[in-house]
């Protein structure tokens, strides 16, 4: 039975989350928080297995607590549950090591087996958050006939880069660039083949060294989110 734990400031959300999964099949073990500070108490004393942490708004604030508690406790997974879809959000969510995104329209089916597949160590994006994303990596690559990358990487090896480097797995990245996992695999080959990589991390890592995808950004205090 999968221990959640549930960190929202809204008291109803909380609420109607806790229901839900107590009352599936099979029920999860579910305890609530209302901040970063508090959920890291719940986690000393009951470990959860997965956290389920609501972004509202200001996003602010629940991006500081995904960065509290990757810090605190990096070996739970934070699966975030958005109350609007915001791609900078997302995209600097994944970098931080989020388990994944779901907007708040997402199905309860949908969030139980997101909830399950973040346990096991599963990224998930909804599908049309994985959309929007893809969307935005082909935006940034500039027209494909003038853009040069380093070790001949093609431009869909530089997509798929991207979404290396924000923890998708080949599904997720089949699914947000319309192509087969069969497609995807085969442009691992390559990637890892012309940078010379050992595997999938260890090319993303040469793919920000060399300047080919940008390294994760930190959250600043400054930066508006919203």
């Amino acid at each position: 039975m999968a221990q959640v734990l549930i960190v929202s400031e809204s008291k109803l959300l909380s609420a109607g989350l806790s229901k839900l999964l107590r009352e599936a099949n099979p029920p999860r073990t579910v305890s609530e928080a209302a901040s970063g500070e508090e959920a890291l108490e719940k986690i000393r004393l009951q470990r959860p297995q997965v956290i389920l942490l609501h972004v509202g708004h200001p996003v602010g604030n629940g991006m500081r607590t995904l960065h509290l508690l990757r810090e605190k406790a990096p070996d739970i997974p934070v699966l975030l549950l958005l109350d609007a879809v915001d791609d900078e959000v997302v995209l600097l969510a994944m970098h931080a090591g989020a388990a994944g995104c779901l907007d708040k329209g997402v199905s309860a089916e949908s969030l139980l087996q997101a909830l399950s597949d973040a346990a096991v160590g599963e990224i998930t994006l909804s599908e049309r958050l994985a959309s929007r994303i893809a969307r935005i990596i082909a935006a940034s690559g500039g027209d494909r006939h003038q853009q040069v990358y380093p070790d001949h990487l093609t431009r869909r090896e530089v997509e798929i880069l991207s979404f290396l480097a924000c923890g998708l797995t080949n599904k997720e990245i089949a699914r947000g660039l319309f192509i087969s996992e069969s497609t995807v695999r085969a442009h691992l080959r390559a990637i890892t083949q012309k940078l010379r990589a050992h595997n999938r991390v260890h090319a993303v890592a040469r793919a920000v060294e060399m300047g080919v995808i940008p390294a994760a950004e930190p959250l600043g205090e400054g930066r508006p989110l919203h």
